[in-house]
């Protein structure tokens, strides 16, 4: 420098001017997503420089993205928040110095949906019954599920844990059509499935003839299946068109004994023909008549 002709001393150099270290990146740990449809995946990026603000470049699904994060003091950034999809070129820049390039392709997935298969079905044991079940195998052995389902199409949702085997039984089941059978977990739906239980709820066997006499063998008048007409009403008459038995609700309980006073001979009923009338209220069934014979 000079100053009123007079020049200084000087610095002869050389003096070396140079841009900032340009940021060389690897590839760090990658999550996968724990639920379908989430954003708790991560990919981290190691090789800077601690506590420093960067921004970070990316590509999903094909398009771009820019985000700032700072690095933490090991000198790594992690990209969290993130869906499922396809992520490459991924670069940081500070200063205007941009980093090599993370080609990829780095995936990050959802888990696996659940893939499910009928099991064994029980149809309930009487009309009106709820005890009929529905199995689902190929589960997770000991798993909270939430088990979706339509009966008779009114959906019915339910939060049942799977057995050490990986199988979920469905109970308290009345007879009907179930379909749109499925079971979620972690917000992953399965494939659906669809059963149907069934009853014959208009069988009925009215016998010919029962023998009370006390020996535990056929001593009652048994009409296989009243009990899925809980509404009946029955009516016997004797020979001369007496009423000598009467009841409703009938359940397979009367043992040839006669509730009528007209009755001389005692409660007992003698051997002979009797004639009934069942009215079971069903309207395809409706009312059966014939005879029933008291064998002493």
């Amino acid at each position: 420098v000079s100053i009123s002709g007079c020049s200084s001393n000087t610095l002869a150099g050389p003096i070396s001017l140079t841009d900032p270290g340009t940021p060389v990146i690897s590839l760090g740990t990658t999550s996968n997503l724990t639920s379908c449809s989430g954003v708790d995946g991560s990919i981290q990026i190691t090789g800077l420089t601690a506590s420093t603000l960067y921004t970070v470049n990316y590509t999903v699904g094909g398009s771009s993205v820019g985000i700032t994060l700072s690095s933490n003091s090991t000198g790594e950034i992690t990209m969290s928040g993130l869906t499922a999809g396809i992520y490459e070129n991924i670069s940081v820049t500070v200063s205007g110095c941009s980093s090599n390039t993370l080609a990829g392709p780095i995936s990050l997935t959802e888990p696996g949906a659940p893939g499910i298969s009928s099991g064994i079905t029980y149809n309930p044991t009487s009309c009106t019954g709820v005890d009929g079940s529905i199995q689902i195998t190929g589960l997770t052995a000991s798993t909270s599920y939430t088990v979706n389902y339509d009966d008779d199409s009114n959906p019915v949702a339910a939060t049942l844990i799977s057995n050490t085997s990986g199988e979920i039984t469905i109970s308290g089941l009345n007879a009907g059509s179930y379909t749109n059978i499925s079971v979620t977990l972690g917000g992953c739906a399965s494939n659906t499935l669809a059963a149907n239980l069934t009853v014959n709820c208009e069988e009925i066997k009215v016998p010919d003839a029962f023998t009370p006499d006390g020996d535990g063998i056929n001593d009652a008048f048994v009409i296989v299946g009243i009990e899925n007409f809980p509404d009946n009403e029955i009516v016997i008459f004797n020979r001369w068109g007496n009423i000598v038995y009467e009841a409703k609700n009938y359940k397979n309980d009367w043992v040839g004994n006669s509730t009528s006073r007209l009755n001389i001979v005692g409660d007992q009923l003698p051997t002979g023909s009797y004639y009934y009338i069942l009215d079971t209220k069903n309207s395809n069934i409706g009312v059966l008549k014939g005879y029933i014979y008291i064998e002493r």
